[in-house]
């Protein structure tokens, strides 16, 4: 909850599931809530809710799958009920569902990212991913949820739901997954609820880079002649939501990066910051930026023309001030180009754009 703000709290129901049998277990969890989030319960915005005892009534293991030993077999088994019975009780509440868990931390406007996700996407979908692990993240519409959960119902003692969801993808004819990257839900938990398993997985695509210095970035349009790895697009690192740009591959001397304004802009300061934390060699270590007066736009190339040299980074990045000192017309476009091979991948982490405030 903390990394939504108040229009998108009021946008998303959370729904809490206890799954604990012991009616004093649920009563501790329950004012213990209550404590945390009373406002948001009582506003509607959160329900803590618990599954009745007569859900697990026709819960019976007949066989031992995966070669895993029964009490195991027992703990999965019972995670099919709980996540068909909350997946019933969400369903009329909201458009789309995510599952989540309860150790789990947030990338900052994940609510934004996720519906620019959804609008995307071009062809039909049934599940979208914002975590690459296990049941973490997985988004569907409401409306199929009654069917996933009477799979899972089915097959609860067969196979464990992180296998489960990715069959009932393939029979709504959902062929390969559709994983937003960089992923917006990083596992923190390392004890898991089953008793003395440890699970310290991390995601390997979630890399929390909050924009830092959050530039006035009008609209505009990228360019890469840079392979793009995965779905980190060349449009993130401008966006005002998380997100960054990756290349596939070094890149060589003469890459591009080219930003083109929808309309020509006055810039007063430019900031462009590659790498990361998890991955700080990933920068561009030779690289200049020029601002261009003019363009060459057409379905072949674009080329930006009528260049003023900014700089060249250092250390990854660049930082422009005073450019309307400098530059008394309207820029076209921005254009980053590398110097010389390198060895490592490149991040952009960040663009920023200041224009002129006019007086």
């Amino acid at each position: 909850m903390s990394s939504m703000d108040a229009v998108q709290q009021n946008d998303v129901i959370i729904v809490i599931m206890v799954g604990d049998l012991d009616p004093g277990d649920r009563n501790d969890t329950f004012q213990e809530l209550r404590g945390h989030f009373k406002e948001a319960i009582d506003a509607g915005n959160l329900h803590v809710i618990a599954p009745p005892h007569e859900l697990y009534s026709n819960f019976k293991i007949t066989k031992q799958t995966y070669g895993q030993p029964l009490p195991y077999v027992e703990w999965r088994s019972k995670q099919n009920f709980d996540y068909a019975y909350i997946m019933r009780y969400s369903a009329p509440l909201a458009l789309y569902y995510m599952q989540l868990e309860d150790d789990v931390i947030a990338a900052q406007n994940y609510v934004t990212s996720i519906r620019q996700f959804i609008d995307e996407q071009k062809d039909a979908w049934t599940c979208l991913e914002f975590s690459e692990l296990g049941f973490i993240g997985k988004l569907y519409r409401s409306k199929d949820l009654e069917k996933l959960s009477q799979l899972l119902m089915m097959f609860y003692q067969e196979q464990p739901v992180d296998y489960t969801y990715l069959y009932f993808n393939m029979l709504m004819t959902q062929l390969q997954k559709r994983l937003r990257n960089p992923t917006l839900f990083q596992h923190q938990g390392i004890h898991s609820s089953f008793p003395g398993k440890i699970q310290p997985l991390k995601d390997r695509y979630f890399d929390v880079m909050v924009k830092r210095y959050k530039g006035d970035n009008p609209s505009a349009e990228m360019f890469t002649t840079m392979k793009t790895y995965l779905n980190f697009v060349p449009r993130l690192p401008y966006a005002n939501t998380d997100g960054y740009f990756w290349s596939y591959g070094a890149p060589v001397a003469g890459d591009t990066f080219i930003l083109v304004f929808d309309f020509p802009q006055r810039l007063d300061r430019v900031v462009i910051d590659t790498g990361s934390e998890s991955h700080p060699n990933d920068i561009l270590e030779s690289a200049s930026l020029k601002a261009s007066l003019t363009l060459i736009k057409n379905p072949a190339r674009v080329e930006c023309t009528n260049d003023i040299d900014l700089g060249v980074f250092a250390g990854g990045r660049i930082e422009v001030k005073g450019m309307a000192d400098a530059i008394k017309f309207k820029v076209v476009c921005l254009q980053v180009e590398v110097q010389k091979n390198q060895d490592a991948w490149a991040i952009i982490r960040e663009i920023a754009v200041f224009v002129l405030k006019e007086s």
